[in-house]
């Protein structure tokens, strides 16, 4: 199974129509669109919303070794708009806790420091991918899967000289789907590992007195 959780109706959008999801009316509480291998939740923007809803997405199906992606936008103080990054360290910079996704699958773009805010960063620290979910995704989803099944995925959207204010709906969704195909490869070259992973593992035998 392959899980993305995203914060915003927008960056959802290109992912549900790529894969062909479709909402799962008896949910409450979060928006969930799934197909037969594929599940996306629409968090809501924050840590406690993205905490929650990650959580809720796991609790479909709570196997170990799935595949769990977190798709966005964020903002960085150098970067171009449209620039993909994945996250080498996740930081909360509340809290200070820091965090290393392995990386044993090629992963487009370029690797970052990724920093969780409480509030939008409208001043941008040098060399540091800025938004406010990925700490507590992380931390979350790490108790439903290893590691190197859980990653992070940020395409960058505002920088020093275009300001998050002029997003629109369309424009996120626009810097999501120039990077559909990568997030895909991505997904599939996980869920190929995740298989692998559940082949080695030694199936456990009950004892019998």
């Amino acid at each position: 199974m392959i899980n993305f959780v995203v914060a915003l109706a927008s960056e959802a959008r290109p992912l549900i129509e790529y894969y062909k999801l479709s909402l799962l009316h008896h949910t409450h509480g979060f928006r969930i669109f799934a197909a037969e291998n594929v599940r996306l939740v629409i968090t809501g923007v924050g840590k406690v919303p993205a905490a929650a809803g990650t959580a809720y997405l796991a609790g479909f199906d709570p196997h170990l070794d799935q595949v769990w992606l977190n798709i966005g936008i964020a903002g960085h103080r150098s970067l171009d708009a449209g620039t993909a990054t994945f996250a080498l360290k996740i930081t909360d910079q509340a809290t200070g806790r820091s965090w290393y996704p392995p990386q044993t699958v090629d992963m487009p773009g370029m690797g970052a420091h990724v920093t969780t805010y409480d509030t939008p960063i409208v001043s941008y620290p040098v060399d540091i991918v800025c938004e406010m979910e990925a700490s507590a995704y992380y931390s979350v989803a790490t108790r439903f899967s290893s590691g190197e099944f859980v990653q992070c995925y940020k395409i960058i959207s505002d920088n020093i000289s275009t300001s998050v204010s002029d997003l629109t709906a369309g424009n996120v969704a626009s810097l999501v789907s120039d990077h559909v195909n990568d997030i895909d490869d991505i997904a599939q070259s996980l869920q190929g590992l995740s298989a692998a992973s559940e082949v080695r593992r030694p199936t456990s035998v009950r004892s019998v007195r």
